[in-house]
């Protein structure tokens, strides 16, 4: 405490400046609702029901967030845009993104990503990853090339020209809303709007969609890490 090279101040303001800075970073309170900074970490880095904690290159995530939901198909309408939440779990570049026509239906679909508004609705659109053939069952995959930061709320959305049957999630499968919506009173996994199909997709979504009911399974989209 007396040798003259070290100052005692001098270390208490270092200290202090460095625990400023990662307040600065992480707020005062970065353990949140949660009984720990860990147990916060950990409820933010799972997708399909699996930790993504360092989401491996070349791996696929999906949307599905309750591991052991039912996979179910859900027929489309033509001329409808479906949206689906998506909570990215980290920042990441993904290269692909995929849906999983089950019974197939002569004509296209277009897949892209939203923004989401403050009152958690779609807003812009920022990415058209480009359209799909629908006329027969198959996986479809699009090339694309998406920076996305995580922890925000993006929405997923397909656009289909026919009436097609996707592959979804059942039994709450997918991450929903938290207010409800006015069919069933439970939280929304998908909501929609219509949109001519020429049109292409909407560069801003309407602001006041459909709400989907829980019996309407949401589409199920695959997307890889670049």
């Amino acid at each position: 405490m007396d040798d003259a090279s070290f100052q005692h101040d001098v270390v208490h303001s270092n200290v202090n400046d460095a625990i400023e800075a990662i307040e600065g970073e992480l707020g005062t309170n970065p353990k949140g609702a949660q009984a720990t900074v860990k147990d916060r970490l950990n409820l933010m880095a799972r997708v399909d029901g699996r930790s993504v904690i360092g989401w491996p290159t070349g791996r696929y995530a999906t949307n599905n967030f309750l591991f052991g939901s039912t996979a179910a198909s859900q027929t489309l309408s033509a001329n409808t845009v479906y949206y689906t939440p998506w909570r990215c779990p980290q920042s990441v570049t993904i290269d692909r993104i995929a849906i999983e026509i089950s019974t197939g239906a002569a004509g296209n679909a277009r897949i892209g990503i939203y923004n989401s508004l403050s009152s958690d609705y779609p807003g812009t659109l920022l990415l058209d990853a480009g359209t799909v053939d629908t006329t027969a069952a198959a996986v479809k995959e699009l090339t694309i090339s998406q920076a996305l930061t995580g922890g925000v709320l993006y929405w997923l959305a397909l656009h289909p020209s026919a009436g097609p049957q996707a592959r979804g999630a059942a039994g709450g499968g997918i991450l929903t809303m938290t207010r409800a919506d006015t069919v069933s009173g439970f939280g929304m996994a998908r909501i929609y709007e219509s949109y001519a199909y020429a049109s292409g997709l909407p560069t801003t979504a309407t602001t006041t969609p459909t709400d989907g009911s829980d019996t309407a399974y949401p589409p199920v989209f695959w997307m890889r890490r670049a």
